[in-house]
């Protein structure tokens, strides 16, 4: 569920915060 909560945040938040985040997590 983190990829799709991700997926909808990138339309919301900052790409870069986001891919931070998953980077992080991955």
């Amino acid at each position: 569920m983190n990829i799709t909560i991700a997926i909808d945040g990138y339309s919301s938040c900052g790409k870069s915060t986001i891919a931070r985040a998953l980077a992080a997590r991955l």
